[in-house]
């Protein structure tokens, strides 16, 4: 278990911050779930939701 408080409800914000984590290499896409205790497919749902939005921004 991490040392992480328990999140109840994920806003954008959090998933945003948790991205940019893996994005900065402070974190891994295998070590997230783990840390925060998710399903290793909804972390990869958000990784593939943040990368949509990197390539639609101008």
């Amino acid at each position: 278990m991490s040392n992480e408080p328990t999140v109840k409800r994920w806003t954008a914000k959090r998933k945003a911050a948790v991205d940019m984590g893996i994005l900065k290499c402070k974190t891994t896409a295998a070590e997230v779930p783990r840390q925060y205790e998710l399903i290793v497919s909804e972390n990869e749902g958000w990784i593939e939701e943040a990368q949509r939005s990197i390539v639609m921004t101008p």
